[in-house]
C-alpha cells in the first residue's frame, strides 16, 4: 500500500466575472434610484414618480426576468 495523501483543491471563486458586473450594475441602479427618490421627496414628487419606481423595481423585474429565461431555457434543452 502506497502513501496516497489526498490533496486538498485549489480554491476557487464563488462567483464569475459576469455575475460581479451583474451585480455592480444593480447596485448602481439602486443608489441612482434612492438618489433619485430622496430628491423627489425633498422637491416634490410631481412628474418624476414613475421615473422613480421605474427605476427602483427594474433591477428586481431584470433579475427574475432573467432567472425565468435562464429557467426556461434549461427546461427545453432538458426536453430534447
Amino acid at each position: 500500500m502506497g502513501n496516497t495523501e489526498q490533496q486538498k483543491p485549489d480554491w476557487q471563486p464563488r462567483f464569475g466575472l459576469g455575475a460581479l458586473l451583474l451585480m455592480m450594475v444593480l447596485c448602481c441602479v439602486l443608489a441612482a434610484g434612492a438618489f433619485y427618490l430622496v430628491r423627489g421627496l425633498q422637491t416634490g414628487i410631481g412628474v418624476r414618480l414613475p421615473y422613480i419606481l421605474l427605476v427602483v423595481a427594474g433591477p428586481g423585474l431584470l433579475v427574475v426576468s432573467v432567472s425565468l429565461l435562464r429557467a426556461l431555457f434549461f427546461w427545453m434543452a432538458r426536453r430534447r
